[in-house]
């Protein structure tokens, strides 16, 4: 019983206009932009393809999962691009599913390209309320399952060169309903808007080490400001090792192994502090990426976006 009534105050935390975060988390951020700002779409300059599993307080039931896979590539007209994300995460009783679409217009400057994007979503929200367990008998609010189609659009701007970045975004503009009642007359029911800020530089210390700096910053109505700081070492130009801390009292380490020009892997470590981190196992967050050239990709020369962002 404990492990239904944990998930349902899990499932409620996640649904809440009280609780700020309800866009998935993601600790290896820098390589999976794509979800958070569809201005990204063609910034590698290659068909980048990426595939990310993370599984959240490993020891808690009902604990939040994500799966991620994305695909995104600048068209023969190089000025624009488009990206692909489908995203499903599951969180006590409740699942989500959203498959979108990017588009990005992109300014050569003279360092690197300003690109504008828009995405398009569609999602399907479910909820088994009829699983979980209530101190009330026969509680209506639990007598009939949610299962809602949504649809939802976003917007980002995102500037880039070969060794810094900055980019803004909205992915959820539309404040929808999870249970069909008007947004903001049930606690329990709505999306809000979450904006993201997000940059990031690189600088070679010598010609084995490499030193990227990067901060993302998300911001969400009446919810405290939180932001990732971390910072990685790029080793030999084939093993990114770093770490990151959130201010919403968490710690990330992760490594990345550059395989080849094309094929890089990449594991997180998270672990939460406070309350929470004392009755967890962490967290942990595995990718792969796949980057495959095309007629109009730039070189792989040391310094390439490629490598760094």
């Amino acid at each position: 019983m404990f492990k239904q009534i944990f998930a349902v105050l899990l499932a409620f935390s996640f649904c809440s206009t009280l609780v700020a975060q309800q866009d998935a988390l993601y600790s290896q951020h820098v390589y999976n932009k794509l979800p958070l700002n569809p201005a990204y779409a063609g910034s590698r300059d290659v068909i980048s393809a990426l595939a990310m599993y993370r599984r959240q307080w490993v020891s808690f039931p009902g604990a939040p999962t994500t799966a991620t896979v994305n695909v995104h590539s600048a068209l023969a007209n190089r000025d624009l691009a488009l990206g692909f994300n489908l995203i499903h995460d599951e969180l006590g009783i409740t699942e989500n599913t959203e498959i979108n679409s990017s588009f990005a217009y992109r300014i050569p400057t003279k360092n690197g390209r300003l690109s504008f994007g828009i995405q398009a979503t569609m999602g399907n929200f479910r909820m088994g309320l009829t699983d979980a367990v209530s101190a009330v008998e026969d509680d209506p609010s639990l007598s009939q399952n949610v299962n809602k189609y949504m649809f939802n659009a976003g917007a980002g701007v995102y500037y880039y060169t070969d060794n810094f970045y900055f980019g803004l975004s909205v992915p959820r503009l539309i404040k929808n309903s999870h249970r069909g009642h008007e947004v903001g007359k049930d606690p329990f029911a709505s999306l809000t808007r979450h904006y993201y800020a997000m940059t990031g530089y690189v600088f070679e210390v010598n010609r084995n080490l490499t030193v990227r700096p990067s901060a993302l910053v998300r911001y969400v109505k009446n919810a405290p400001v939180q932001a990732d700081l971390g910072i990685a070492f790029l080793l030999q130009e084939k093993i990114w090792v770093g770490g990151q801390y959130r201010t919403a009292k968490a710690m990330d380490l992760y490594v990345e192994y550059q395989a080849n020009d094309k094929l890089r892997f990449g594991y997180s470590f998270g672990q939460q502090l406070g309350l929470v981190g004392a009755n967890a196992y962490g967290s942990h967050e595995i990718l792969i990426g796949i980057d495959i050239p095309t007629a109009g990709s730039r070189k792989g020369k040391k310094g390439s976006i490629r490598c760094f962002f």
